[in-house]
């Protein structure tokens, strides 16, 4: 009898907490306890406006309501991300492939594809990314600035050993290889970094790729913007690059990085931020506003395109910047060695703002997978002369 009691109100007990946590996000969204806003506001409740289009609005409505103010979201995902982890060692998301001692990949836009090398380069697609190559070079000669092309390597590239066991590429030409060989060979002229043995070699005695993110950390990025600044002092002598034991690498805790995010998980896992410490600070500050330019914190530039930055002490009169999310962790290393530096996010060239910016030097970064995932397309109209 006492069994079958307690048997009872255990299952009654299972049933309550089932029903309370079905109900949570819609007694959340009565009283507004943990919303999750989108884009810093929230859809307003559903509106009829009348007639038929006011009534075939309200589905649409709805779908925005639910979205915007469905209750504790980030307490779901986190939970669904916890439990894929730890019960089922997988990831909680489609984008992110979950690797050995807490290492996440990621998985989106073809990003293993090209470290496994299964679609190498053939002529024709070889050809274009040389050619784009080329007529970036020429824009830059006819009118006297140095160009430097950057590649940022893919984090599998750097760390293959903490990936999944079946993920070896194949034996096949890497894209970035064949790349790399086509420039040397064709375009002695174009100044194309390789900073993957750099990154090899200094990965040997520290972190240089967050465990947690896509992306380099700010130590990575440090031996990335020291190969450019390499190829520029073959023009530049004056340039002071410290090295790397010239430099003082201060570590801090802090959140996960943006794979951590997208399983849901940012917030429950750890991830130690460095920040390189230069032995001889540089004021750099921001055109619009006069703001200091730090090397302070992961993302600190997040929104920042279009950035202006200015530096008395800078070497080299003016830059212009090309870069992608990698690029982000370069903008305060670059910056302290131009008086004026603009910098933009995009992978093109952006051959208009070279032309109203007139800057002494153009430095290109991209990231690796947009060698498997980005087509380049035309960026000059025709071969263009400098305006007067």
């Amino acid at each position: 009898m006492y069994s079958r009691r307690r048997a009872k109100w255990y299952h009654i007990l299972l049933i309550g907490m089932f029903f309370f946590v079905i109900l949570m996000p819609g007694i959340d969204m009565l009283v507004g306890i943990d919303r999750t806003p989108v884009a810093g506001t929230t859809a307003p409740f559903p509106e009829y406006r009348g007639g038929l289009r006011g009534l075939a609005s309200l589905p649409g409505q709805f779908k925005w309501y639910f979205s915007d103010n469905f209750g504790f979201r980030p307490f779901f995902i986190q939970l669904h991300g916890l439990y894929k982890a730890h019960f089922w060692k997988a990831s909680g998301s489609g984008k992110v492939l979950l690797g050995k001692e807490g290492w996440l990949y990621y998985r989106d836009e073809q990003t293993l594809d090209d470290y496994r090398n299964l679609y190498p380069f053939d002529e024709k697609s070889l050809g274009t990314w040389v050619d784009m190559l080329a007529a970036r070079q020429r824009f830059c000669d006819a009118r006297g600035i140095d160009y430097v092309f950057s590649i940022s390597p893919n984090k599998p590239g750097i760390y293959p050993e903490y990936l999944p066991d079946g993920w070896a590429p194949l034996a096949r030409p890497k894209r970035l290889d064949q790349l790399q060989a086509a420039v040397a060979r064709r375009l002695p002229s174009v100044h194309m970094v390789d900073v993957r043995p750099a990154l090899l070699a200094a990965r040997k005695d520290h972190l240089i790729y967050y465990e947690t993110d896509t992306h380099w950390n700010q130590l990575g990025a440090f031996v990335g913007y020291r190969e450019i600044m390499a190829a520029l002092a073959q023009r530049y002598s004056d340039l002071d690059v410290p090295s790397l034991e010239d430099i003082t690498i201060e570590t801090e805790p802090s959140d996960g990085g943006d794979l951590a995010r997208m399983m849901g998980l940012k917030f429950v896992t750890d991830e130690p931020l460095v920040t390189p410490v230069f032995p001889q600070a540089r004021q750099v500050i921001r055109e619009k506003d006069g703001t200091p330019l730090d090397v302070a914190v992961k993302d600190i530039l997040k929104g920042e395109e279009g950035l202006v930055t200015l530096c008395e002490e800078g070497e080299i009169e003016s830059a212009v910047v090309i870069h992608d999310s990698f690029g982000q962790a370069l903008i305060p290393l670059l910056a302290r060695h131009f008086k004026r530096a603009t910098f933009v996010w995009s992978n093109s060239f952006e051959p208009e703002l070279v032309e109203k910016e007139k800057p002494a030097v153009v430095i290109q970064q991209l990231v690796e997978r947009r060698l498997v995932n980005w087509e380049p397309e035309p960026e000059f109209e025709a071969p263009a002369k400098p305006t007067n």
